[in-house]
């Protein structure tokens, strides 16, 4: 049987320590920061839009960043 991805995901990061980013999480948290940024993701998602793919790789790089030598991989 097929597991989800997140499944996968959440085994892989237990068996290697390494760390998992969710975009829809990352997105979220951006919003409840009630950030400039996060209004404008969350107008984006209101509207049904889809976020910008170099606004999605900024977000995911300041993450990555910020927990940068405190896990084995990403």
């Amino acid at each position: 049987m097929l597991k989800s991805k997140g499944t996968q995901c959440a085994k892989i990061k237990e068996t290697f320590k390494f760390e998992h980013y969710s975009t829809g999480d990352l997105l979220r948290a951006e919003v409840a920061t009630g950030s400039e940024l996060g209004a404008q993701i969350k107008k984006i998602q209101d509207e049904g839009g889809l976020v910008n793919s170099d606004l999605l790789v900024d977000i995911v790089k300041a993450n990555i960043l910020y927990k940068k030598g405190s896990n084995k991989g990403i």
